[in-house]
């Protein structure tokens, strides 16, 4: 061995007892190794980190995150991993959007598990309460589920309640977001996360509803974006049916467009005036996911499935009432009335024939008996509970039709494809100019709202991060 070892050093030009870091030991050029160590460098800088950004809209009933990466063409949706015992009315994979205040187990966030003897409030119509704020349109007035939650956020213990519970549903959310992540990327943290909002929100729901999802995320997030939904639903057109814009452009300075989201508590409505298309911008050299348009005017009104399911409940026991099983409201049970709520899901309500069959126990009887609540008083109370919206939607429709000398085009998500009753309703006053000129999203309501508007904030999250903006 040390035989081996004088042989190496005397081929090397050095004593075999010369220390290695003697400074009489000959080295490389300083040059040479200060070349590869620039080398080294300018190819790491060469190598950009991948980033991640996610995009969530949180939507009545149910929210899907999207994440895309940076590196990676496709798109993740964050999957629910809590329980479920798919009691849900939407798929389980999806993070219920409602909170359960009231609850003697200090329970927050139980999965995707509905809980029908426990009071159920929407996190979205929550949040402005959460600031003090309550709604100023007459529209929201008559609309039962703004009622219940203004009703019941009055007092402060339940407000740090339904906070908590909204939080919680976002670190649900981040613990996925988090475990997704690090099983397909390098990536450690989020870039940035895109919010969906309604372009009602005050400032002071804004900023509250931000600090809610960087509490929640903490670390794990680096920056917060919030946009409009009709930002967020236009990026996913603009990104994804490109060619649902092309007729625009043939009107000149007339091109306007009318978006029309109706959620399950509200309808949102904006008109738009397009400037560019995505092709132009890819010809440009532009980013095809920049803002080619002016947002014009926003606004919404309240009322929808969740206003409906309420009326329904309500029609049942005035039939009830009315048939003598009953004596009075008060005969009907805080624990009766959410269980006709919860068989709610198990209704066809894209049918405008259908009858609605539900269980109740009369007073003095030891078992349930079925009952049948006729089409008409369905369609009455979907009329009752659109009454507002359509109110909204009619006048939005006739000043983009002004704006655009009668060449607007319509967007229409949301109810309108999934129901019978939007569809028939809107057909009724603008079937000719609506069968020309409104773009079908039908296959995007099949996919899910909550994942249209999620890419739409994503992909607008991600363009805003491009432009430095």
């Amino acid at each position: 061995m040390a035989q081996t070892r004088a042989q190496t050093a005397a081929k090397r030009g050095r004593h075999p007892d010369e220390d290695r870091d003697s400074p009489t030991r000959k080295r490389r050029c300083p040059k040479m190794t200060q070349g590869k160590d620039q080398n080294s460098a300018a190819k790491d800088t060469l190598i950009p980190q991948p980033t991640a950004v996610l995009g969530i809209d949180l939507r009545g009933t149910g929210v899907q995150p999207t994440l895309a990466i940076s590196n990676q063409r496709g798109l993740y949706h964050v999957v629910n991993a809590t329980p479920s015992d798919r009691s849900v009315p939407f798929d389980d994979s999806k993070y219920q959007s409602t909170v359960h205040v009231f609850n003697c187990l200090h329970q927050t966030y139980n999965g995707n598990i509905v809980a029908p003897a426990r009071a159920r409030l929407t996190a979205a119509i929550c949040l402005p309460f959460l600031t003090g704020e309550k709604p100023i349109s007459e529209l929201w007035q008559e609309y039962a589920p703004v009622l219940r939650c203004q009703c019941m956020l009055n007092e402060a213990s339940i407000r740090e309640s339904a906070e908590e519970d909204i939080k919680e549903i976002f670190r649900a959310i981040s613990r996925d977001a988090n475990r997704l992540l690090r099983r397909i990327s390098q990536c450690r943290t989020l870039k940035a996360i895109g919010l969906s909002i309604p372009a009602h929100w005050t400032t002071q729901v804004r900023d509250k509803y931000k600090s809610i999802i960087a509490e929640a995320f903490g670390n794990f997030v680096q920056d917060i974006i919030l946009l409009t939904d009709i930002d967020a639903l236009f990026h996913f057109l603009y990104r994804e049916l490109p060619e649902g814009f092309t007729p625009l452009y043939e009107n000149g300075d007339k091109n306007i467009a009318l978006v029309m989201d109706f959620r399950g508590y509200e309808m949102n409505a904006s008109i738009i005036d397009v400037i560019s298309s995505p092709q132009h911008n890819d010809q440009t050299d532009q980013d095809p996911y920049a803002a080619s348009y002016r947002l014009k005017k926003s606004e919404g009104a309240s009322g929808g499935y969740e206003q409906w399911e309420h009326n329904i409940v309500e029609a049942c026991i005035q039939m009830l009432l009315d048939e003598g099983h009953i004596q009075s409201y008060d005969d009907v049970k805080p624990e009766e009335r959410r269980r006709l709520h919860t068989d709610l899901n198990r209704f066809n309500w894209y049918d405008t024939n259908a009858c609605y069959w539900f269980n109740f126990r009369v007073q003095g009887s030891n078992y349930a008996e079925g009952f049948c609540l006729q089409p008409d008083k369905i369609c009455d109370a979907y009329t009752k509970a659109f009454e507002a919206v359509y109110q909204k939607a009619d006048s939005m429709i006739k000043e983009a039709l002004e704006l655009s000398d009668g060449t607007a085009r319509f967007l229409i998500t949301g109810a309108f494809n999934e129901s019978c009753f939007v569809k028939e309703k809107l057909m009724e006053n603008y079937k000719h100019i609506l069968e020309k000129n409104w773009i079908s999203l039908y296959e995007y309501s099949i996919i899910g709202v909550e994942t249209v508007m999620s890419k739409g904030a994503m992909y607008y999250c991600r363009s805003t991060l491009r432009r430095g903006v």
